[in-house]
């Protein structure tokens, strides 16, 4: 049974705090047989509205010790600090890259430390997510950044200054952000501050959502032979061939599986699965199969969800894949795909795909979007989409939420679906 009154009448005491207008309670709840004095603000100025919000405070505070829960308020800066630690250990695993680590501590402590700082947690509303994107759009131009000229940071023993470039982000800027706030709400789950009821599912402002910029069928061919022609031109070295083949088969990868770019780098060879009549074999098992009879899985960790994931290509990859696997040496275990031939990994693959698509001319959509790496996972999506096959399954297979491929994906003139959309 409840330690604690059932209405929150006799239990709470109200006050104001010197200089501040709104109304704040406390009261007493139990954390492992102690009593234990919470401190409350309810955000409200009046005293009927302020009853209402710590009817709803101490009710949440009821739920959590009778489940068992933190009763300490935790601030957004100690959640997300354990969260960075969290991502670190998990660098050390070889589950996340260092650059990734890097480009997400910097994100947090710069635009999230900056606006969210010690506020509590629990207090963080889809209203002030509205305001840190509004915040952040001119962080750098009339905002806290407006002074700062350049940018210092260390690449291994060289410190290397770059100038700040004062504009507004990007759109996928922007929800790459949101989506590190969400890994944030999901840690503090995870860690006990807050409960699953209690997240906050966070969601662009109004407005905010867009078409994604991706590649039409065509030119995805054009690319694909373009980047395969490329690997047997003459006079190359051999560094040079394992380059160009290893980018080939990230185009084709990425295609054909709608991975993140950092998930595809960070594939290594035993979390390829072979496939031979539906069932799990060595990839040295496919060499002599015929092509018609094998297949491919890759098995990831999907960190944004913390959960393994299970990924199925086009059928059209298991020859690139294998052929890879041949040109790499046939390589086995916990070595990534993507390795020069002293056995480091390939970062990415940006520089030189930006490269190819000025070649042919496809660096932008029709729109005037440019196209990054990413392009691919909303080519795959869309096309998949265009096919008519469930979202329920598409968002299974590349680890985003049905939402998301709503939002994003499903757009186009009803032209594209007229087959499907002719009879029931």
């Amino acid at each position: 049974m409840s330690q604690f009154p059932p209405s929150h009448e006799d239990a709470v005491h109200y006050f104001r705090r010197k200089g501040s207008d709104n109304i704040h309670i406390r009261f007493s709840v139990y954390e492992q047989g102690k009593s234990k004095q919470i401190r409350r603000s309810t955000g409200e100025t009046d005293y009927k509205r302020a009853k209402a919000a710590a009817d709803k405070i101490y009710k949440r505070y009821l739920g959590r010790a009778e489940a068992g829960q933190k009763l300490s308020v935790a601030s957004f800066r100690k959640i997300a600090s354990g969260f960075i630690d969290e991502l670190e250990a998990r660098v050390d695993e070889d589950e996340v890259t260092f650059d990734a680590f890097k480009q997400v501590k910097s994100r947090i402590e710069r635009f999230f430390f900056g606006f969210f700082g010690d506020t509590a947690i629990e207090d963080i509303k889809q209203h002030n997510i509205d305001n840190y994107v509004r915040w952040r759009k001119t962080y750098w131009t009339t905002g806290p950044g407006k002074s700062i000229q350049s940018i210092k940071y260390k690449r291994g023993e060289q410190t290397i200054i770059s100038p700040v470039s004062k504009r507004k982000p990007s759109h996928a800027t922007v929800l790459k952000e949101l989506n590190t706030l969400r890994s944030i709400f999901d840690y503090a789950v995870r860690s006990g501050f807050i409960s699953e009821h209690d997240k906050l599912s966070i969601k662009p402002p109004r407005g905010e959502a867009g078409r994604r910029p991706s590649f039409e069928h065509h030119e995805i061919q054009e690319l694909l032979n373009y980047l395969l022609e490329r690997i047997s031109e003459n006079n190359l070295t051999e560094v040079q061939r394992l380059k160009r083949y290893q980018l080939w088969a990230y185009a084709v990868i990425a295609s054909s599986t709608g991975m993140r770019p950092s998930e595809i780098v960070g594939l290594k060879w035993s979390q390829v699965i072979g496939m031979l009549k539906g069932k799990e074999v060595p990839l040295k098992k496919l060499e002599k199969a015929p092509i018609k009879d094998i297949d491919i899985r890759f098995e990831i960790w999907d960190t944004k969800r913390d959960r393994p994931r299970r990924i199925v290509p086009l059928k059209s990859t298991p020859a690139t894949i294998l052929n890879l696997w041949e040109f790499s040496g046939k390589e086995t275990g916990d070595i990534r795909i993507f390795a020069d031939r002293n056995g480091d990994a390939v970062k990415g693959f940006g520089r030189e795909l930006t490269s190819a698509f000025d070649k042919l001319g496809i660096r932008e959509t029709g729109t005037g979007e440019r196209r990054t790496a990413y392009s691919f996972r909303h080519y795959y999506i869309t096309q998949m989409c265009r096919a008519g096959k469930s979202p329920a399954f598409v968002a299974m297979n590349v680890g985003t939420s049905i939402d998301m491929i709503e939002r994003f994906y499903l757009h186009g003139d009803v032209e594209q679906y007229a087959e499907e959309l002719g009879e029931f």
